[in-house]
C-alpha cells in the first residue's frame, strides 16, 4: 500500500513538472519574440557568411528577403540566399558558366571583401566547369552555416529557458516539497493528477503547445489548470525562520530544475511510471488471496454440487 502511495505521488509530481514545463515554453517563447532572438541569431549568421557590410545591408533590403513578409526575417531558403547574392554582385541571376561566376566575384569583391571573395573562389574551384554543382555548393554552404545558427539560437535559448523557469518558480511559488507534502497528505489530490496522468500517458506523443494562442494566455490557462487541481501554487505567506527559507529555496530550484529539461523528458517518464504503476496494480489483483466470504461461498457452491 505504500509502495503504490509513493509511485501516485511520482505520477502526480511528473504529471506537475510536465505542466510547468509546457509554462516554461511558452514563457521562452515570448522572451525569445520579444527580445528578436530568432532574427537576431538570423541576422548574426548572416553576417559570418558575407563578411561585408555594405552586402549585409543590401542582403536585408532585397526585394527577395523583404518579400518573406516580415520586417526582421528568421529564415530563408539556400536557393533564395544563393539568388540574392547573385544578384546583389551581378544585377541579375546567377551568371550561366563558372568562368563568368569567377570574373564576377574578382570584379565585384576584389580587395573590398577579401574573406567573401576567398570563400567563394574555393567554392568555383570545387565546382570545375559545372554550374550546376557550384549552385548546389552556394546553398551547402549557406545550409551548413544555418545548421550552426540553430546551434547558437539553442545556445541561446538555453539560457532563456534557465531565467524562465526561475521566474516560474519563483512567481508561481512552485515549491516541489511544498507539493509533495500537499500530495502525501491529501488522497484525493493525489487520485486526481494520477487520473489526469493517465489520461494524458494513453496519447502516442506530447504536442507542445505553440502558435495556436498567445504565449502570454497559454501559460495563464495552464496555471489556472493547475490549482484548479488543487496544486498549491501562489504566494500567500512568506518563509519566517532559516530553516523555512532553507526549504522553500531548494523546493524552488528543484521545480527551476525540472522545467529545464522540457515538456518531452516528463512525458517519457510519466508514460514509463504510469506503466509501471498499471503493471503493480494487475499484479495485485492477480495475487491478492481470497477473502473469507469468497471461500464460504465457494465451499457452498461445492455442497450444493455433490450428490
Amino acid at each position: 500500500m505504500f509502495g503504490m502511495q509513493v509511485l501516485d505521488i511520482a505520477v502526480g509530481m511528473i504529471f506537475i513538472y510536465l505542466m510547468l514545463s509546457f509554462v516554461c515554453t511558452a514563457g521562452t517563447e515570448l522572451v525569445a519574440s520579444i527580445l528578436r532572438l530568432r532574427a537576431k541569431t538570423f541576422a548574426e549568421g548572416i553576417s559570418k557568411l558575407l563578411h561585408d557590410d555594405k552586402i549585409e545591408r543590401e542582403f536585408f533590403e532585397h526585394p527577395l528577403i523583404k518579400g518573406i513578409g516580415v520586417k526582421r526575417p528568421t529564415f530563408c531558403s539556400a536557393e533564395t540566399f544563393t539568388l540574392t547574392v547573385a544578384n546583389i554582385l551581378s544585377g541579375h541571376g546567377l551568371p550561366r558558366t563558372v568562368p563568368e561566376v569567377r570574373n564576377l566575384i574578382d570584379e565585384k569583391l576584389g580587395d573590398k571583401s577579401p574573406e567573401l571573395r576567398k570563400v567563394l573562389l574555393i567554392l568555383v574551384d570545387e565546382a570545375g566547369d559545372d554550374v550546376q554543382k557550384l549552385q548546389k555548393s552556394f546553398n551547402a554552404w549557406f545550409d551548413n552555416a544555418m545548421e550552426a545558427v540553430s546551434a547558437w539560437y539553442r545556445a541561446k535559448a538555453k539560457i532563456v529557458t534557465f531565467f524562465v523557469a526561475l521566474a516560474i518558480a519563483v512567481l508561481a511559488n512552485a515549491d516541489t516539497i511544498q507539493i509533495t507534502r500537499s500530495l502525501a497528505n491529501d488522497p484525493a489530490l493525489r487520485q486526481a493528477l494520477v487520473a489526469q496522468a493517465t489520461e494524458m500517458a494513453k496519447q502516442d506523443s506530447v504536442q507542445v503547445p505553440h502558435g495556436e494562442t498567445k504565449a502570454s494566455k497559454r501559460i495563464e490557462e495552464t496555471l489556472g489548470d493547475l490549482k484548479d487541481l488543487g496544486i498549491p501554487l501562489g504566494w500567500k505567506t512568506a518563509p519566517t525562520t532559516q530553516g523555512d527559507w532553507l526549504s522553500k529555496i531548494t523546493g524552488l530550484t528543484l521545480t527551476m530544475l525540472a522545467m529545464t529539461l522540457g515538456a518531452p523528458f516528463w512525458y517519457d517518464l510519466l508514460k514509463k511510471v504510469v506503466s509501471i504503476r498499471s503493471a503493480r496494480i494487475a499484479a495485485a489483483s492477480i495475487a491478492q488471496p481470497s477473502t473469507p466470504a469468497s471461500k464460504e461461498s465457494a465451499n457452498s457452491q461445492v455442497q450444493r454440487n455433490e450428490p
